[in-house]
């Protein structure tokens, strides 16, 4: 019979995951995190040091395919295939100490459940500043403003974060406001800022060395409103405007984030 261990993984490229460990199947460390090739784990922690809740066969498993395991601050080691496993092991806990005691604000170890970006797009409200609150790791929720050449911009949004303790994390995006602007040179009242939804897809980019802290790049693809292309079509037959310009179909952001 196997348990769930609540155990801190961290990978060879130096990515530390907070999560529950399942099974191993196929050379495969099946957690609620998502799925780890055995190859790709350096170390794992597990931290529950109740004999109840330690399976000897998943540490067996884990110590054959060479990965450091240590129950408690207690470091396994590999036994001789002649020995057999022992139903449980009795442990001394070390007092905890801040560098053992896992924060209740992350969300896995190294990423916190909030964020703060600056960057340019559509969801930073143009040039601006984006909240980003992690309801779970897997999706995002945020808000944004910012200057979006006619004015004040601003966004609010869902993301979905596939594979979220991988290094590099595809993205989905979609949020509604602010997502076409009018602008005319000498000629401000025809200036305006539109609102509708926007649907993107994107990836985040952790900092290797600080993988609280990430890079995220998106496209993003607007549904412009029709009040928009109203104006920009009055605009176009204006004699007394020049260069109007369609706009394109999609558009780009780029921002960095800041974990707290």
């Amino acid at each position: 019979m196997s348990y769930s261990q609540d155990a801190t993984i961290i990978l060879r490229d130096s990515l530390k995951v907070r999560t529950e460990m399942n099974s191993i199947l196929d050379d495969q460390l099946k957690t609620k995190a998502g799925t780890f090739g055995l190859s790709e784990i350096y170390s794992v922690r597990i931290h529950s040091d109740e004999s109840k809740n330690q399976d000897t066969t998943l540490v067996d498993q884990l110590l054959n395919a060479g990965v450091i395991v240590y129950l408690g601050d207690v470091k396994q080691m590999k036994r001789p295939a002649s020995e057999k496993p022992l139903a449980a092991r009795e442990q001394k806990q070390l007092p905890a100490t801040a560098n053992t005691q896992t924060s209740a604000k992350t969300a896995n170890d190294g990423e916190a459940k909030a964020s703060f970006g600056i960057g340019i797009g559509q969801d930073y409200g143009g040039i601006g500043a984006r909240f980003t609150y992690l309801a779970n790791p897997h999706l995002g929720i945020y808000g944004s403003g910012g200057y979006a050449l006619a004015g004040f911009g601003y966004n609010i949004g869902a993301m979905l974060r596939m594979q979220p303790a991988k290094k590099v994390v595809p993205t989905l995006n979609l949020m509604y406001g602010y997502n076409a602007v009018i602008v005319v040179q000498g000629a401000s009242q025809f200036n305006e800022v539109y609102y509708g939804p926007t649907f993107g897809f994107g990836f985040i980019s952790k900092n290797r060395n600080d993988p609280a802290n990430y890079w995220h790049f998106e496209l993003l693809f607007p549904f412009r409103s029709s009040e928009f292309d109203d104006d920009l079509n009055a605009l176009k037959k204006n004699p007394a405007v020049q260069g109007i310009q369609d706009p394109l179909p999609l558009t780009f952001s780029i921002g960095y984030h800041f974990s707290f």
